[in-house]
């Protein structure tokens, strides 16, 4: 992204409607793309907990419900995306007027060290409010409470040990990051191999890479979102998991205890 500014400079005059407009224009996007994934990751949380607490229900019945359930926490989903937009937005503006700065020969060096502190503080803030994120937005899929107070009670959660999400995401993200990069080698192998003309196989090579790389950012929220629906559930109905699968709750009960 932080390329796009350049190009903006080159092709159009560069004054403030137009820096605003554009402005406008990358924080709609960072927050529609948020949303998009936010309200993914509720509805695969939403999915699994109807299926294990309403098993003797239909298919399209579950499937209605979560996604009832996800529409209901929209306003959550909109509000912790517009959280990540803002960041988001904040910090391209911020490097993009390092890179300005850089360019500049007569620097400010006062003004890059503001923008260099800020740009690491924006990045602090973003990696803390993505980590809230991924364990609020899981809770108010479960119990249907606000973005404030599921922030509260996950966070009191995480302190009691009663969940313990970040171990699990870890090695799930591992290993399929590790399968995406099997998969994406043997792609590209596969593909020069059969490609004849260099500009085919650029070209094919990139085509052939983005499809595991896609399924392993759809895969990675569909893994993540179903583990912390579990823990999260077990949290609140461990009884539940011991009537559905002892084995499984056996397994749950070992992780708690770690």
């Amino acid at each position: 992204m932080s390329t796009i500014y350049p190009f903006w400079n080159v092709f159009f005059v560069k004054n403030r409607q137009q820096i605003f407009n554009f402005n406008i224009i990358i924080f709609n996007f960072y927050w529609s793309v948020t949303n998009i994934i936010y309200f993914y990751k509720v509805y695969i949380t939403s999915l699994i907990a109807f299926h294990l607490i309403e098993s003797e229900d239909s298919n399209f019945t579950i499937f209605y419900k979560s996604l009832k359930n996800s529409f209901c926490a929209f306003g959550s989903i909109s509000f912790a995306g517009l959280l990540i937009a803002i960041i988001e937005t904040l910090r391209f503006i911020v490097n993009d007027e390092r890179d300005e700065n850089d360019r500049e020969r007569k620097s400010n060096a006062f003004k890059r060290i503001l923008l260099c502190i800020t740009s690491i503080l924006l990045s602090i803030m973003q990696n803390f409010i993505k980590m809230a994120n991924e364990i609020t937005l899981p809770y108010i899929a479960i119990h249907g409470t606000g973005y404030v107070k599921s922030m509260k009670n996950s966070f009191e959660l995480l302190q009691k040990g009663d969940i313990k999400p970040f171990t699990g995401t870890i090695v799930i993200n591992f290993m399929l990051f590790f399968m995406f990069m099997i998969t994406s080698v043997c792609c590209v192998i596969v593909s020069i191999l059969l490609m004849d003309k260099i500009s085919e196989k650029i070209l094919n090579v990139l085509i052939i890479s983005a499809i595991p790389l896609l399924f392993y950012f759809i895969w990675t929220i569909v893994f993540s979102a179903s583990y912390l629906s579990i823990i999260y559930l077990f949290a609140d109905r461990p009884l539940l998991f011991k009537e559905i699968d002892k084995k499984l709750y056996d397994n749950l009960q070992c992780l708690r205890s770690l």
